[in-house]
């Protein structure tokens, strides 16, 4: 019994779980999944960390949920209007271009809920306690399906929402949910979540950097709204509006060797017509090629040594992505590899779910390579590699992908598909224009996700006593300057 005494507990067995627990363990919790032995164990690590730990509701100001479904109902949804924050929200990290709203009269009789710029969103379901910050570019928002937190004066916010987005903030989240088939996080729960409350300077270190991150991603909103725009007012997009029957009759000099009803809807019929309206030639993507479109086997090779080979998996609209790469290629099969990517590639998900997401290789991403499934544009001069990518992801390019792809329980679109795809040759300066902001999105999203990455990363080694905090406190080291990143961003981007 000599490491009860000494630990608090003892793991006698794994699968199942038993073990024994000291009394100071216990508290008025009884369901047997809080006192998992991860846990303890956790508990013990926050303890030696030497800093205190305080209770969420000791630090904050306001802690609640959101809006029952009684408040708040989706045929009260407009188009613009004051933002309404859900948990699909936090896969695009709060970008407000992908948001819902609600009409400012409706907003403000939930202003219990208001959610304002610094206050730390919590998931409450599905994947728990996940955490964002309201950006400082929404000025205002309501929330469902979350949990709302306004911190004291004191406690940096950036911070906090780091520590909960480590592996140890994770776990004592998740520690405090309810839930037999699914969990759920409350706000009683919520309030009860232990945090590590260092130095000041330290909050800041580790903070300034989810606050830069959010920064670049703002940033990168503007500069996609600005490549939107230019675009849709050359391709006069707001005029199309495509026939959704599904039903038609067409000419016998319309068929093609394509036998499936499907690809002969009106509505491929009516982009075809309003692309031919415009005033720019219209080519096959594959005419603006120097390379024939190609897609191929993943490598033999995954040496975890070599270099990242991307799968679909790795590839959302306009990002290549990935924790840990789940394939590898050999410098050596790298070297004659077919599908060695190099900069400005374009790179298309040809299998799915999903397919037709297109994203451009950036030079600070390489030595990379593709792997099975996914195709390779190489662009000649006509036909700028940015502009492309904005097209793919566009409602046209969409459509043609809707169109040529083929599968009933996979879908898959063949290079010689896309070579097919109709677009239209916009003036090179007007393709120039949207590319750069495209690769600049792009840049700034990239940095912003290796700056979330490195705070998550500084929060976890401040628990695990790995976070060099005499140069932090002295000041030698510092969270990157937003005129490093400025400056790094026009390097990759003339890269």
């Amino acid at each position: 019994m000599d490491d009860l005494t000494k630990l608090g507990f003892i793991e006698i067995n794994s699968h199942p779980i038993i073990e024994f627990i000291s009394p100071q363990f216990v508290t008025n919790r009884l369901d047997v999944d809080y006192y998992r032995p991860e846990y303890l164990k956790l508990d013990e690590q926050l303890k030696k960390t030497g800093y205190r730990q305080e209770r969420m509701t000791d630090l904050s100001k306001i802690i609640n949920d959101g809006p029952g479904g009684w408040s708040l109902q989706s045929s009260e949804y407009v188009k613009e209007g004051v933002p309404l924050i859900r948990i699909v929200d936090f896969r695009n990290n709060l970008d407000p271009l992908g948001m819902i709203y609600i009409s400012p009269a409706k907003h403000n009789e939930l202003l219990r809920y208001e959610v304002l710029p610094g206050d730390v969103l919590i998931t409450a379901a599905g994947s728990i306690g996940e955490a964002q910050i309201l950006p400082e570019s929404v000025a205002r928002a309501n929330f469902r399906d979350l949990i709302r937190i306004r911190l004291k004066p004191g406690t940096n916010p950036y911070y906090v929402s780091a520590y909960l987005n480590s592996k140890y903030g994770r776990m004592i989240t998740r520690r405090f949910a309810h839930g037999a088939v699914q969990l759920h996080l409350k706000v009683y729960d919520a309030k009860e979540i232990s945090v590590v409350v260092p130095d000041t300077k330290i909050q800041s270190y580790v903070g300034d950097k989810v606050h830069l991150a959010e920064k670049c991603r703002s940033e990168a909103t503007i500069l996609f709204t600005e490549a939107q725009t230019i675009f849709r007012n050359a391709a006069r997009q707001t005029e199309f509006i495509p026939k959704l029957t599904n039903s038609n009759i067409i000419q016998s000099k319309q068929f093609t060797d394509r036998l499936t009803p499907e690809f002969y809807l009106p509505r491929y019929y009516d982009l075809e017509i309003h692309l031919a309206s415009l005033d720019w030639p219209i080519k096959p993507i594959g005419d603006l090629v120097r390379e024939p479109i190609i897609r191929i086997s993943s490598p033999s090779s995954e040496n975890i040594k070599g270099y990242p080979c991307i799968l679909t998996s790795d590839i959302e609209p306009y990002f290549i992505e990935w924790e840990m790469p789940s394939l590898w290629i050999s410098p050596e099969e790298h070297r004659n590899w077919r599908g060695a990517l190099q900069p400005n590639d374009v790179v298309y998900t040809s299998v799915g779910p999903p397919v037709g997401e297109a994203a451009i290789v950036l030079q600070a991403q390489l030595p990379m390579a593709i792997g099975g499934d996914v195709s390779l544009i190489r662009t000649n001069q006509k036909l700028q590699p940015g502009y492309l990518t904005l097209y793919l992801n566009s409602i046209f390019g969409q459509m043609q992908n809707d169109r040529y792809s083929r599968g009933i329980r996979q879908r898959r679109v063949y290079p010689d598909d896309i070579a097919a795809f109709l677009i239209p040759v916009l003036p090179n300066n007007i393709q120039v224009e949207i590319g750069k902001r495209v690769v600049k999105y792009e840049l700034f999203n990239k940095i912003a996700r290796e700056l979330t990455r490195a705070a998550n990363q500084d929060a976890e080694n401040l628990i695990e006593g790995t976070l060099n905090i005499s140069d932090i406190m002295s000041g030698e080291l510092r969270p990157p300057s937003w005129e490093s990143i400025l400056l790094e961003i026009e390097n990759q981007n003339h890269a």
